[in-house]
């Protein structure tokens, strides 16, 4: 199919039918076509975000990804608050996007701190909790990628520790998780309190380790270079040609097993030769002797 002549409607419509795995032509098509499509991309993103299809295999329940994805590599803004809905969720099947996603919204840069600001401070019954994680790693990542924003979301994460005055009976362990955060950003204003608070048994060591804490302080604050811009042509041929690989092996084994079974069941075509009888070779041994025998 030459998914050049389609329209951008078409196009659409066929990524929102393509699947775990378009073809790579679907995605070129529609990137070459983005002022019309960008729009109709924005509106299957938002839409597909409450998506209840009756069976688990319909197609469609990838649209959501994959538009997501497009968006993402736009640096759409106005996607960004239904990115922010499905960080923010409780629902355990839409959290299973994030994994599509996971920490790329660093793509839109200090744009997307006001979306994500709002998640961290979320309740979650005192639970660690997926979406939340997610947040926090992305905004220490863009604090390190655009160091200008540094201030800004430490201070975010120190809001979301408890006074050490006033420490609440039940301890919420998404606690341990900013104070891992706020040590990758080397941030001395809050050191002796996250300390404190692991002396007292209040962060969980399940998320958070005293060690590696003062490791990474002592490495200080290093700001990096921001990562190439996402890459969605590359990035859906390459999970394409993945994919088509994983076919091509599987059918190559199921040929061989076919071939197996095939050889199990033929009948014998020759009779059997007794281990006393002479050797058919015509040697004038026995056939155990001659090529009866192991390695004959």
């Amino acid at each position: 199919m030459n998914y050049n002549d389609l329209t951008p409607v078409e196009l659409v419509h066929k990524l929102n039918m393509a699947g775990r795995d378009p073809h790579p032509g679907l995605i070129n098509a529609i990137w070459d076509k983005r002022a019309e499509a960008e729009p109709l991309v924005l509106t299957v993103f938002d839409e597909a975000f409450d998506d209840d299809w009756p069976s688990d295999d319909d197609p469609r329940w990838f649209r959501f990804v994959h538009a997501g994805k497009f968006l993402l590599a736009w640096q759409n803004r106005d996607a960004m608050p239904t990115f922010a809905r499905l960080y923010a969720t409780d629902d355990d099947a839409k959290q299973n996007w994030c994994e599509w996603f996971e920490e790329d919204l660093l793509h839109f840069g200090p744009a997307i701190i006001p979306h994500l600001k709002p998640i961290i401070g979320k309740e979650n019954d005192n639970k660690w909790d997926y979406g939340k994680a997610l947040s926090g790693s992305i905004l220490t990542k863009i604090a390190t990628y655009h160091p200008e924003t540094r201030a800004e979301i430490t201070a975010i994460f120190q809001e979301q520790l408890p006074s050490l005055d006033a420490i609440p009976p039940t301890h919420d362990e998404m606690w341990s998780s900013w104070a891992e955060e706020l040590g990758e950003l080397a941030d001395e204003a809050s050191r002796d309190h996250i300390l404190t608070l692991a002396d007292a048994g209040v962060l969980s060591q399940d998320y958070f380790d005293k060690q590696s804490y003062l490791r990474a302080m002592n490495r200080s604050f290093k700001p990096q270079n921001p990562p190439q811009p996402y890459d969605i042509r590359a990035d859906y041929k390459n999970s394409y040609e993945v994919e088509q690989e994983r076919i091509k092996r599987l059918a190559r084994e199921r040929e061989r097993q076919r071939s197996q079974r095939i050889r199990a069941a033929k009948p014998r075509t020759e009779p059997k030769v007794g281990r006393n009888a002479p050797c058919p070779c015509g040697s004038g041994k026995k056939y155990k002797k001659c090529h009866g025998r192991p390695g004959g």
